[in-house]
Order: structure tokens, then sequence, then C-alpha cells
């Protein structure tokens, strides 16, 4: 997971026009982006589940982004190799996100379409 993570990241990298980001840095804020959603994870089922479905799923993409725009910020660079700073690091994180939210829409509309056209 942490490996396609950070193949996305990069492809955000690549969107996000002027931005450079090394493969290290994907791989490590893919391995980050797995762990603060595990810690999200256990907090939420520890809870009890206090907090709505979708709720909990906009705080805690909330929570990456803010974690990407503080990881990419001082990692991620533009193309006079410079930080992109907080707000571009946050960016980043983002467009990242909605790739896999994308791939994930795709994935649910696809997979069982397929499933049904290869039954006789």
């Amino acid at each position: 997971m942490p490996l396609l993570f950070a193949l996305l990241v990069k492809v955000a990298a690549f969107l996000l026009r002027r931005t450079t980001l090394s493969w290290k840095h994907a791989l490590v804020f893919g391995l980050l982006a797995l762990a603060v959603g595990a810690i999200g994870t256990v907090t939420n089922l520890a809870s009890g589940r206090v907090l709505p479905p979708l709720l909990t799923g906009l705080v805690g993409i909330a929570i990456q982004v803010a974690v990407g725009g503080w990881y990419f910020g001082p990692r991620a660079r533009t193309t006079a190799n410079e930080p992109v700073g907080f707000v571009r690091g946050m960016l980043l994180s983002l467009i990242a996100f909605g790739i896999v939210f994308v791939l994930g829409v795709v994935a649910a509309v696809l997979i069982p379409a397929l499933q049904h056209a290869s039954q006789p």
C-alpha cells in the first residue's frame, strides 16, 4: 500500500506543475499516511464509534492533508529548488487523496460490472 501511495503522490506532484518530489520522500509519506490512518482507525474503534462515518472520513482526510502540508512543505521542491511550503504541500497531499478517491470509485463501479458481465 505505501508503494502504491508513493506512486500516486509522484503522479500528484507531476500534476501540480513545477513541483518535484523524490521517491524517498514519496515512500516515507506513504508509510506516514498509512500510520496516521491506522492510528485514526484504532482511535475511532476504541472510542466506540461516537462520530458518524461521513464526519469521521472528513476529519481523517483533513488530518491527512494537514500532515501532508507539514511533511511536503520543506521536502517537495519547485523547479527553482525552493521548498513548496505548507499550503502547496497540503495541495499536493489533497491531489494525491483525490486520485485515491477517483481510483476507488472507478474500482467500485468497474469490478461489479465486470463480474456481472462474465456471468452467463
